[in-house]
């Protein structure tokens, strides 16, 4: 088993379900969830709360969201609806 920030189980996943890491989205809400999007160059969506010990705004994401609500909306933004 590998553990974030090593992107092993994200693209397992990916592979799994048939998708590539250029139409999947990582949603998290830390450093580590970072770095794992960036390590399997998957587009990274992260939240402003969670268990993040440092400020998500300082993190390269594709998306920063206040709301799980506003999910959708990015993920569209972001060209990854079906």
């Amino acid at each position: 088993a590998v553990r974030k920030p090593d992107p092993g189980h994200l693209l397992g996943t990916i592979s799994e379900l048939g998708a590539s890491p250029a139409a999947s989205a990582m949603i998290g809400d830390n450093e580590n969830d970072a770095a794992a999007a960036r390590a399997a160059a998957v587009p990274l969506v992260l939240m402003r709360y969670g268990y993040a010990g440092v400020d998500p705004d300082t993190l390269a994401s594709d998306a920063l969201l206040d709301r799980f609500s506003e999910l959708p909306d990015a993920l569209e933004r972001l060209g990854l609806t079906p």
